[in-house]
Protein backbone atom coordinates (compact mmCIF):
# COMPACT_ATOMS: atom_id res chain seq x y z
CA UNK A 1 0.00 0.00 0.00
CA UNK A 2 3.23 2.74 1.08
CA UNK A 3 4.49 1.66 -2.54
CA UNK A 4 1.44 2.34 -4.26
CA UNK A 5 0.76 5.56 -2.41
CA UNK A 6 4.56 6.57 -3.23
CA UNK A 7 3.72 5.59 -7.46
CA UNK A 8 0.40 8.10 -7.17
CA UNK A 9 2.30 10.93 -5.74
CA UNK A 10 5.32 10.73 -7.83
CA UNK A 11 3.55 10.41 -10.83
CA UNK A 12 1.38 13.46 -9.42
CA UNK A 13 4.52 15.95 -9.05
CA UNK A 14 5.46 14.25 -12.68
CA UNK A 15 2.03 15.44 -13.81
CA UNK A 16 2.29 18.70 -12.34
CA UNK A 17 5.58 19.90 -12.99
CA UNK A 18 5.14 18.80 -16.85
CA UNK A 19 2.12 20.55 -17.88
CA UNK A 20 1.87 23.70 -15.53
CA UNK A 21 4.07 25.83 -17.35
CA UNK A 22 1.56 25.11 -20.09
CA UNK A 23 -1.28 25.31 -18.20
CA UNK A 24 0.07 28.79 -17.55
CA UNK A 25 0.46 30.11 -20.30
CA UNK A 26 -3.03 29.06 -21.61
CA UNK A 27 -4.24 30.81 -18.31
CA UNK A 28 -2.54 33.75 -19.48
CA UNK A 29 -4.21 34.28 -22.69
CA UNK A 30 -6.12 37.48 -22.50
CA UNK A 31 -9.49 38.04 -23.97
CA UNK A 32 -9.33 38.43 -27.85
CA UNK A 33 -5.72 37.53 -28.34
CA UNK A 34 -5.26 35.90 -31.58
CA UNK A 35 -2.05 34.86 -33.08
CA UNK A 36 -2.80 34.75 -37.11
CA UNK A 37 -1.24 32.41 -38.64
CA UNK A 38 -0.03 34.97 -42.12
CA UNK A 39 1.53 33.44 -45.39
CA UNK A 40 4.87 33.78 -44.01
CA UNK A 41 3.97 32.26 -40.73
CA UNK A 42 2.30 29.61 -43.23
CA UNK A 43 5.48 29.25 -44.99
CA UNK A 44 7.90 28.51 -42.10
CA UNK A 45 4.92 25.92 -40.89
CA UNK A 46 5.88 24.46 -44.13
CA UNK A 47 9.38 24.36 -43.65
CA UNK A 48 9.36 22.60 -40.59
CA UNK A 49 7.20 19.76 -41.73
CA UNK A 50 9.27 19.34 -44.93
CA UNK A 51 12.58 19.13 -42.84
CA UNK A 52 11.11 16.89 -40.54
CA UNK A 53 9.23 14.79 -43.05
CA UNK A 54 12.70 14.46 -44.99
CA UNK A 55 15.09 13.65 -41.69
CA UNK A 56 12.29 11.15 -40.57
CA UNK A 57 12.54 9.48 -43.66
CA UNK A 58 15.72 9.13 -44.28
CA UNK A 59 16.24 8.08 -40.59
CA UNK A 60 13.64 5.43 -40.88
CA UNK A 61 15.46 3.60 -44.22
CA UNK A 62 18.94 4.20 -42.88
CA UNK A 63 18.31 3.09 -39.66
CA UNK A 64 16.12 -0.17 -40.71
CA UNK A 65 18.74 -1.02 -43.08
CA UNK A 66 21.73 -0.43 -40.40
CA UNK A 67 19.63 -2.64 -37.59
CA UNK A 68 19.81 -5.65 -40.46
CA UNK A 69 23.30 -5.40 -41.35
CA UNK A 70 24.24 -5.28 -37.77
CA UNK A 71 21.64 -8.01 -36.70
CA UNK A 72 22.51 -10.34 -39.53
CA UNK A 73 26.45 -9.40 -39.84
CA UNK A 74 29.70 -10.38 -37.66
CA UNK A 75 28.40 -7.67 -35.26
CA UNK A 76 25.13 -9.63 -34.16
CA UNK A 77 24.90 -10.68 -30.49
CA UNK A 78 28.25 -8.67 -30.02
CA UNK A 79 28.16 -5.86 -26.87
CA UNK A 80 29.75 -3.39 -29.50
CA UNK A 81 26.95 -4.12 -31.84
CA UNK A 82 26.05 -1.13 -30.03
CA UNK A 83 28.87 1.23 -31.83
CA UNK A 84 26.53 3.92 -32.88
CA UNK A 85 26.41 5.33 -29.50
CA UNK A 86 29.66 6.19 -28.90
CA UNK A 87 28.41 9.74 -29.45
CA UNK A 88 25.40 9.53 -28.07
CA UNK A 89 26.23 12.27 -25.21
CA UNK A 90 27.35 14.54 -28.41
CA UNK A 91 24.81 17.65 -28.93
CA UNK A 92 23.30 17.93 -32.31
CA UNK A 93 24.59 21.37 -33.40
CA UNK A 94 28.15 19.56 -32.70
CA UNK A 95 27.29 17.88 -36.01
CA UNK A 96 26.50 21.22 -37.39
CA UNK A 97 29.71 22.61 -36.58
CA UNK A 98 31.60 19.89 -37.87
CA UNK A 99 29.77 20.55 -41.37
CA UNK A 100 30.39 24.10 -41.10
CA UNK A 101 34.47 23.11 -40.35
CA UNK A 102 34.51 21.32 -43.29
CA UNK A 103 33.13 23.48 -45.36
CA UNK A 104 34.98 26.23 -44.43
CA UNK A 105 38.15 23.90 -45.49
CA UNK A 106 36.70 23.97 -49.14
CA UNK A 107 35.73 27.81 -48.82
CA UNK A 108 32.19 26.79 -49.01
CA UNK A 109 28.97 28.16 -47.19
CA UNK A 110 26.57 25.80 -46.79
CA UNK A 111 23.13 27.05 -46.04
CA UNK A 112 19.68 25.55 -47.28
CA UNK A 113 17.32 22.64 -46.47
CA UNK A 114 19.74 20.15 -47.79
CA UNK A 115 22.98 20.56 -45.10
CA UNK A 116 20.27 21.15 -42.31
CA UNK A 117 18.54 17.99 -43.40
CA UNK A 118 22.20 16.28 -43.41
CA UNK A 119 23.23 17.02 -39.90
CA UNK A 120 19.84 16.14 -38.39
CA UNK A 121 20.17 12.69 -40.17
CA UNK A 122 23.36 12.39 -39.03
CA UNK A 123 22.13 13.53 -35.31
CA UNK A 124 18.72 11.38 -35.12
CA UNK A 125 19.92 8.09 -36.97
CA UNK A 126 21.08 6.37 -33.75
CA UNK A 127 17.58 6.76 -32.50
CA UNK A 128 15.91 4.92 -35.47
CA UNK A 129 18.93 2.31 -35.71
CA UNK A 130 18.29 1.33 -32.13
CA UNK A 131 14.77 1.04 -32.09
CA UNK A 132 15.21 -1.07 -35.32
CA UNK A 133 17.63 -2.85 -34.08
CA UNK A 134 15.61 -3.43 -31.01
CA UNK A 135 12.92 -4.74 -32.74
CA UNK A 136 14.30 -7.15 -34.81
CA UNK A 137 16.51 -8.77 -31.83
CA UNK A 138 12.90 -9.31 -30.44
CA UNK A 139 11.03 -11.12 -33.46
CA UNK A 140 10.06 -14.14 -32.24
CA UNK A 141 11.58 -17.47 -33.52
CA UNK A 142 8.54 -19.57 -34.15
CA UNK A 143 6.75 -17.61 -37.42
CA UNK A 144 10.81 -16.83 -38.82
CA UNK A 145 11.08 -20.71 -39.02
CA UNK A 146 8.25 -21.69 -40.28
CA UNK A 147 8.43 -19.08 -43.32
CA UNK A 148 11.51 -20.58 -43.68
CA UNK A 149 10.72 -23.97 -43.89
CA UNK A 150 7.86 -22.81 -46.38
CA UNK A 151 10.35 -20.79 -48.58
CA UNK A 152 12.93 -19.03 -49.32
CA UNK A 153 15.13 -16.87 -46.77
CA UNK A 154 14.49 -13.57 -49.16
CA UNK A 155 10.65 -14.43 -48.48
CA UNK A 156 11.05 -14.98 -44.98
CA UNK A 157 12.30 -11.43 -44.38
CA UNK A 158 9.80 -9.62 -46.93
CA UNK A 159 6.61 -11.09 -45.58
CA UNK A 160 7.57 -12.14 -42.12
CA UNK A 161 10.44 -9.80 -40.07
CA UNK A 162 9.98 -6.33 -42.18
CA UNK A 163 5.91 -6.64 -41.73
CA UNK A 164 6.66 -7.52 -37.98
CA UNK A 165 9.11 -4.40 -37.48
CA UNK A 166 7.47 -1.98 -40.00
CA UNK A 167 5.31 -0.03 -36.89
CA UNK A 168 8.55 -0.11 -34.38
CA UNK A 169 10.57 1.40 -37.68
CA UNK A 170 7.12 4.01 -37.82
CA UNK A 171 7.37 4.87 -34.80
CA UNK A 172 11.17 5.58 -34.50
CA UNK A 173 10.68 8.02 -37.43
CA UNK A 174 8.02 9.73 -35.77
CA UNK A 175 10.05 10.48 -32.53
CA UNK A 176 12.91 11.93 -35.28
CA UNK A 177 9.93 13.72 -37.03
CA UNK A 178 8.69 15.55 -33.48
CA UNK A 179 12.92 16.29 -32.51
CA UNK A 180 13.12 18.21 -35.37
CA UNK A 181 10.18 20.23 -36.05
CA UNK A 182 10.18 21.15 -32.31
CA UNK A 183 14.29 22.54 -32.59
CA UNK A 184 15.73 25.33 -34.40
CA UNK A 185 19.07 25.02 -33.24
CA UNK A 186 20.52 23.25 -36.40
CA UNK A 187 18.10 24.95 -38.88
CA UNK A 188 19.25 28.18 -37.61
CA UNK A 189 22.90 27.39 -38.39
CA UNK A 190 22.41 26.84 -41.89
CA UNK A 191 19.99 29.97 -42.01
CA UNK A 192 17.28 27.81 -42.79
CA UNK A 193 14.09 29.79 -41.18
CA UNK A 194 11.39 27.09 -39.15
CA UNK A 195 8.27 27.74 -37.35
CA UNK A 196 10.09 26.86 -33.78
CA UNK A 197 12.14 29.92 -34.49
CA UNK A 198 9.25 31.95 -35.17
CA UNK A 199 7.90 31.40 -31.60
CA UNK A 200 11.40 32.23 -29.72
CA UNK A 201 11.67 35.62 -32.06
CA UNK A 202 7.88 36.13 -31.16
CA UNK A 203 8.72 36.69 -27.54
CA UNK A 204 11.73 37.98 -28.31
CA UNK A 205 10.63 40.84 -30.23
CA UNK A 206 7.16 41.76 -28.07
CA UNK A 207 7.69 40.01 -24.90
CA UNK A 208 3.87 38.95 -25.15
CA UNK A 209 4.42 35.15 -23.67
CA UNK A 210 0.43 34.40 -24.22
CA UNK A 211 0.83 35.47 -27.83
CA UNK A 212 3.68 32.85 -28.33
CA UNK A 213 1.84 30.27 -26.79
CA UNK A 214 -1.05 30.54 -29.26
CA UNK A 215 2.00 30.67 -31.87
CA UNK A 216 2.63 27.29 -30.72
CA UNK A 217 -0.40 25.61 -30.53
CA UNK A 218 -0.26 24.42 -34.35
CA UNK A 219 3.19 22.60 -34.33
CA UNK A 220 1.75 21.09 -30.92
CA UNK A 221 -0.89 19.88 -33.07
CA UNK A 222 1.10 18.38 -35.30
CA UNK A 223 3.57 16.66 -33.21
CA UNK A 224 0.85 15.74 -30.49
CA UNK A 225 -0.74 14.22 -33.51
CA UNK A 226 2.38 11.92 -34.21
CA UNK A 227 2.77 11.28 -31.07
CA UNK A 228 -0.64 9.62 -30.71
CA UNK A 229 0.54 7.17 -33.88
CA UNK A 230 3.40 6.52 -32.52
CA UNK A 231 2.44 5.27 -29.07
CA UNK A 232 0.90 1.05 -29.88
CA UNK A 233 4.23 0.70 -31.25
CA UNK A 234 6.37 2.53 -28.66
CA UNK A 235 4.41 0.85 -25.78
CA UNK A 236 4.44 -2.34 -27.35
CA UNK A 237 8.58 -2.26 -27.27
CA UNK A 238 8.42 -0.82 -23.51
CA UNK A 239 6.76 -3.60 -22.48
CA UNK A 240 8.02 -6.33 -24.15
CA UNK A 241 10.48 -8.72 -23.04
CA UNK A 242 13.85 -10.19 -24.39
CA UNK A 243 12.70 -13.00 -26.74
CA UNK A 244 15.88 -15.22 -26.18
CA UNK A 245 18.71 -15.57 -28.73
CA UNK A 246 18.77 -13.49 -31.68
CA UNK A 247 17.22 -15.24 -34.89
CA UNK A 248 18.37 -13.39 -37.92
CA UNK A 249 16.98 -13.47 -41.61
CA UNK A 250 18.90 -12.44 -44.45
CA UNK A 251 17.17 -11.79 -47.14
CA UNK A 252 18.75 -11.23 -50.59
CA UNK A 253 21.49 -9.60 -52.00
CA UNK A 254 19.66 -6.21 -51.73
CA UNK A 255 18.69 -6.06 -48.50
CA UNK A 256 22.54 -7.36 -48.10
CA UNK A 257 23.93 -4.22 -49.98
CA UNK A 258 21.59 -2.25 -48.24
CA UNK A 259 22.87 -3.47 -44.85
CA UNK A 260 26.27 -2.60 -44.99
CA UNK A 261 25.38 0.42 -46.22
CA UNK A 262 23.58 1.12 -43.22
CA UNK A 263 26.16 0.24 -41.17
CA UNK A 264 28.83 2.21 -43.21
CA UNK A 265 26.46 5.15 -42.43
CA UNK A 266 26.36 4.92 -39.16
CA UNK A 267 30.35 4.43 -39.03
CA UNK A 268 30.67 7.64 -40.70
CA UNK A 269 28.25 9.16 -37.91
CA UNK A 270 30.42 8.32 -35.43
CA UNK A 271 34.02 9.35 -37.40
CA UNK A 272 32.72 12.56 -39.67
CA UNK A 273 32.42 14.79 -36.22
CA UNK A 274 35.82 13.53 -34.42
CA UNK A 275 37.80 13.88 -38.04
CA UNK A 276 36.48 17.33 -38.45
CA UNK A 277 37.54 18.62 -35.20
CA UNK A 278 40.58 16.83 -35.04
CA UNK A 279 42.75 19.90 -36.63
CA UNK A 280 41.24 21.74 -33.31
CA UNK A 281 42.50 19.41 -30.60
CA UNK A 282 45.90 20.91 -30.02
CA UNK A 283 44.32 24.04 -29.21
CA UNK A 284 41.86 21.84 -26.95
CA UNK A 285 43.39 22.79 -23.96
CA UNK A 286 43.45 26.62 -24.03
CA UNK A 287 39.99 26.86 -24.88
CA UNK A 288 39.22 24.64 -22.10
CA UNK A 289 40.88 27.19 -19.85
CA UNK A 290 39.16 30.29 -21.57
CA UNK A 291 35.83 28.46 -20.75
CA UNK A 292 36.15 26.49 -17.66
CA UNK A 293 33.39 28.83 -16.08
CA UNK A 294 31.27 28.16 -18.33
CA UNK A 295 31.76 24.54 -19.05
CA UNK A 296 31.39 24.02 -14.89
CA UNK A 297 28.18 25.74 -15.40
CA UNK A 298 26.95 23.05 -17.94
CA UNK A 299 28.27 20.31 -16.07
CA UNK A 300 26.68 21.29 -12.79
CA UNK A 301 23.38 22.03 -14.81
CA UNK A 302 22.69 19.26 -16.46
CA UNK A 303 23.67 17.07 -12.98
CA UNK A 304 20.91 19.25 -11.35
CA UNK A 305 18.96 18.51 -14.13
CA UNK A 306 19.07 15.07 -14.05
CA UNK A 307 18.63 14.70 -10.75
CA UNK A 308 15.80 17.10 -10.47
CA UNK A 309 14.09 14.73 -13.40
CA UNK A 310 15.19 11.51 -12.14
CA UNK A 311 12.98 10.52 -9.26
CA UNK A 312 9.43 12.03 -10.70
CA UNK A 313 10.09 10.26 -13.71
CA UNK A 314 11.02 6.39 -12.67
CA UNK A 315 7.57 7.02 -9.70
CA UNK A 316 5.62 7.81 -12.93
CA UNK A 317 7.14 5.03 -15.30
CA UNK A 318 6.67 2.40 -12.62
CA UNK A 319 2.87 3.53 -12.18
CA UNK A 320 2.41 3.42 -15.76
CA UNK A 321 4.03 -0.35 -15.83
CA UNK A 322 1.45 -1.00 -13.55
CA UNK A 323 -1.56 0.54 -15.53
CA UNK A 324 -1.93 -2.29 -18.18
CA UNK A 325 -4.52 -1.85 -21.04
CA UNK A 326 -4.46 1.99 -20.58
CA UNK A 327 -3.20 3.40 -23.31
CA UNK A 328 -4.73 6.63 -22.81
CA UNK A 329 -2.73 7.09 -19.79
CA UNK A 330 0.72 6.40 -21.26
CA UNK A 331 -0.67 9.24 -24.10
CA UNK A 332 -1.12 11.65 -21.09
CA UNK A 333 1.89 11.13 -19.36
CA UNK A 334 4.54 11.54 -23.01
CA UNK A 335 2.48 14.19 -24.31
CA UNK A 336 4.69 17.06 -23.24
CA UNK A 337 7.21 15.70 -25.14
CA UNK A 338 5.50 16.92 -28.59
CA UNK A 339 5.40 20.77 -26.75
CA UNK A 340 8.33 23.26 -28.40
CA UNK A 341 10.95 23.39 -25.55
CA UNK A 342 10.93 27.35 -25.95
CA UNK A 343 7.35 26.98 -24.70
CA UNK A 344 7.63 25.26 -21.94
CA UNK A 345 10.77 28.01 -21.06
CA UNK A 346 8.63 30.41 -21.44
CA UNK A 347 6.17 29.17 -19.22
CA UNK A 348 8.20 27.79 -16.12
CA UNK A 349 10.15 31.32 -16.59
CA UNK A 350 7.10 33.14 -16.44
CA UNK A 351 5.42 31.27 -13.41
CA UNK A 352 9.03 31.36 -11.17
CA UNK A 353 9.65 35.16 -12.07
CA UNK A 354 5.82 36.23 -10.80
CA UNK A 355 6.11 33.86 -7.34
CA UNK A 356 8.20 34.15 -4.05
CA UNK A 357 10.43 32.37 -5.52
CA UNK A 358 11.63 34.58 -7.99
CA UNK A 359 15.33 34.62 -7.19
CA UNK A 360 15.79 31.29 -8.68
CA UNK A 361 15.67 33.36 -12.40
CA UNK A 362 19.76 34.41 -11.27
CA UNK A 363 20.90 31.20 -10.17
CA UNK A 364 21.83 27.94 -12.05
CA UNK A 365 18.86 25.97 -10.24
CA UNK A 366 16.50 27.88 -12.91
CA UNK A 367 18.06 26.44 -15.88
CA UNK A 368 18.46 22.95 -14.11
CA UNK A 369 14.99 23.12 -13.43
CA UNK A 370 13.82 24.03 -17.03
CA UNK A 371 15.74 21.36 -18.65
CA UNK A 372 14.84 18.58 -16.00
CA UNK A 373 10.72 19.58 -16.45
CA UNK A 374 11.41 19.38 -20.48
CA UNK A 375 13.20 16.39 -20.77
CA UNK A 376 11.36 14.19 -17.82
CA UNK A 377 9.07 12.67 -20.41
CA UNK A 378 12.07 11.15 -21.93
CA UNK A 379 13.67 10.14 -18.81
CA UNK A 380 10.37 8.49 -17.87
CA UNK A 381 10.35 6.69 -21.27
CA UNK A 382 13.96 5.79 -20.38
CA UNK A 383 12.77 3.65 -17.18
CA UNK A 384 13.60 -0.27 -18.10
CA UNK A 385 10.64 -1.53 -15.44
CA UNK A 386 10.68 -4.16 -13.24
CA UNK A 387 12.32 -6.89 -15.11
CA UNK A 388 13.95 -9.96 -13.12
CA UNK A 389 17.79 -10.09 -13.87
CA UNK A 390 18.00 -6.97 -15.65
CA UNK A 391 21.44 -6.06 -17.08
CA UNK A 392 22.49 -3.26 -19.05
CA UNK A 393 22.41 -5.08 -22.33
CA UNK A 394 18.89 -6.38 -21.99
CA UNK A 395 17.21 -3.13 -23.05
CA UNK A 396 13.85 -2.17 -23.69
CA UNK A 397 12.45 0.46 -26.30
CA UNK A 398 13.10 3.08 -23.53
CA UNK A 399 17.25 1.87 -23.16
CA UNK A 400 17.49 2.44 -27.04
CA UNK A 401 16.07 6.11 -27.03
CA UNK A 402 18.14 6.22 -23.69
CA UNK A 403 21.10 6.02 -26.66
CA UNK A 404 20.67 9.64 -27.34
CA UNK A 405 20.95 10.75 -23.92
CA UNK A 406 22.48 7.60 -21.76
CA UNK A 407 22.15 4.46 -23.47
CA UNK A 408 26.09 4.60 -23.76
CA UNK A 409 26.21 4.05 -20.00
CA UNK A 410 23.38 1.31 -19.84
CA UNK A 411 25.57 -0.60 -23.06
CA UNK A 412 28.28 -1.04 -20.66
CA UNK A 413 26.17 -2.60 -18.03
CA UNK A 414 25.80 0.53 -15.88
CA UNK A 415 22.07 1.26 -14.16
CA UNK A 416 19.33 2.57 -16.20
CA UNK A 417 19.10 5.44 -13.59
CA UNK A 418 22.80 6.96 -14.60
CA UNK A 419 20.90 7.08 -17.96
CA UNK A 420 18.10 9.12 -17.07
CA UNK A 421 20.52 11.68 -14.71
CA UNK A 422 22.91 12.36 -18.10
CA UNK A 423 20.51 12.71 -20.44
CA UNK A 424 19.14 16.40 -19.56
CA UNK A 425 23.23 17.14 -19.25
CA UNK A 426 24.05 17.12 -22.90
CA UNK A 427 21.66 19.69 -23.90
CA UNK A 428 22.31 22.76 -20.92
CA UNK A 429 23.38 25.11 -24.00
CA UNK A 430 20.27 23.97 -26.40
CA UNK A 431 19.03 26.73 -28.02
CA UNK A 432 15.53 26.19 -26.90
CA UNK A 433 16.97 27.20 -23.10
CA UNK A 434 18.50 30.37 -24.43
CA UNK A 435 15.73 32.06 -22.19
CA UNK A 436 17.49 31.70 -19.23
CA UNK A 437 19.82 34.85 -19.67
CA UNK A 438 19.93 36.40 -16.14
CA UNK A 439 18.26 39.77 -16.18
Amino acid sequence: MKTGKALLLGSAVYFVLSFAPVLYLASRVQAGGVALLSARRLGLLENSLLLGLVVAAFCMTAGLAAAQGIHTGPLAGRGCRWFFLLLAAVPPYVYALACLSVARLFRLNPTGLFPSAAVEVLAYLPICTGISLLALERLPKEPLQLALLMGREEKAFWNVALPSVFPQVLASGGLVFILSVTDFSIPSLFQVNVYAMEIFSDYSAQGRTYHSFLLSLPLTAVAAVVLLLCMGPVKSILMAAPSGAAFPVRGGAAVFAAGRAGVALCMFQVVFPLAALAPYLPSLGWAILLAWEELATSCLTGALAGLLALAPAALAAEFLLAQKGKRWLWYLFLFPIALPGSIVGLGLLEMVNKSPFHRLGRTVWMPALGLAVHYRPICCSCWPGPLPGWTGTSWRWGGCWRGRGGGIFSGCGCPCSAAGCWLPSRWPSCSAWRTWAPC
